[in-house]
């Protein structure tokens, strides 16, 4: 880890700190690694201002959350261990909705504020995903905080949890799925069970 990476954490840090003594709704740090929660409730992701691959701007809880349910994903560039399965599910979940003629959002967040949008890019061309696919990356300062309130560490190790969320058609995070039990036909039978009205 760069010490100007560890730098931008200790600013996203600060950041997340003031936000919770301003005012902001927060929910308490939790002992763990950089940045996680642990969460006594769904959790509320904050909002940021994120890029996609192709350099446009996204405000997560506006353009990714919302309308139709979503499922989101992690992933890190070089990371040959966990975001490999991870990545490829996202895949074959894309395939089945495909084949069902049913309709989610499929939106994948880097864990590294490091990775770019072309650096990001080029790890998504490795997989040739569908076009249904988002994948997103920001600003340390927006995209460590949104990590934090899904529960997710940020970093640049291998050794970083795998899970999926499910949001519903209100932008309510309504499951978290582990990579202890998830499969891609059951990530798209909690997906299309979110969906429901």
């Amino acid at each position: 880890m760069t010490s100007a990476w560890v730098s931008r954490a200790f600013a996203a840090a600060l950041h997340v700190t003031a936000a919770v003594f301003s005012g902001l709704p927060s929910q308490p740090v939790a002992a763990g690694p950089l940045f996680s929660r642990t969460f006594g409730a769904a959790p509320a992701p904050v909002d940021a201002k994120l890029r996609d691959i192709h350099g446009r701007t996204w405000e997560f809880r506006r353009n990714a959350l919302g309308g139709t349910a979503t499922l989101v994903s992690f992933t890190l560039v070089g990371c040959v261990k966990l975001c490999p399965v991870s990545d490829h599910y996202m895949n074959l979940v894309e395939d089945l909705l495909r084949s069902s003629g049913r309709e989610a959002r499929l939106v994948t967040l880097t864990i590294n504020p490091d990775d770019r949008s072309e650096e990001l890019r080029r790890h998504v061309d490795q997989f040739a995903p569908g076009t249904n696919r988002v994948f997103l990356t920001g600003e340390i300062l927006e995209l460590v905080p949104l990590l934090d309130s899904l529960g997710m560490p940020a970093g640049t190790t291998d050794d970083h949890p795998l899970f999926f969320l499910i949001f519903d058609r209100s932008g309510r995070m309504v499951r978290r799925i582990s990579e202890a039990t998830a499969s891609p036909e059951l990530l798209l039978d909690a997906v299309l069970a979110a969906d429901r009205p």
